[in-house]
């Protein structure tokens, strides 16, 4: 899986700081800091492409990825621990 990080002030999104991208399986992780862990299905690389390019993050999750592909949310084990 690749990662990426984003700089809050600098992108403007508040929910999230890290996003995961599993190219194979197709999975799209987003790590939000309320220690939640968005799990996507079946998202094709171009839509993670769009998603890193856009500079509406925030709107981006809601508008396409939570009503177009299938997704849990699950509780971060490393923030469980905390």
């Amino acid at each position: 899986m690749n990662f990426a990080t984003f700089d809050s002030v600098l992108w403007g999104n508040e929910s999230f700081e890290q996003i995961g991208y599993d190219k194979t399986g197709k999975q799209l992780h987003i790590y939000f800091v309320n220690g939640l862990i968005g799990q996507f299905e079946e998202v094709e690389e171009m839509t993670v492409f769009h998603f890193l390019i856009t500079t509406e993050k925030e709107a981006f999750i809601k508008k396409v990825l939570m009503p177009n592909y299938s997704y849990q949310l699950m509780n971060n084990p490393l923030t469980a621990q905390q």
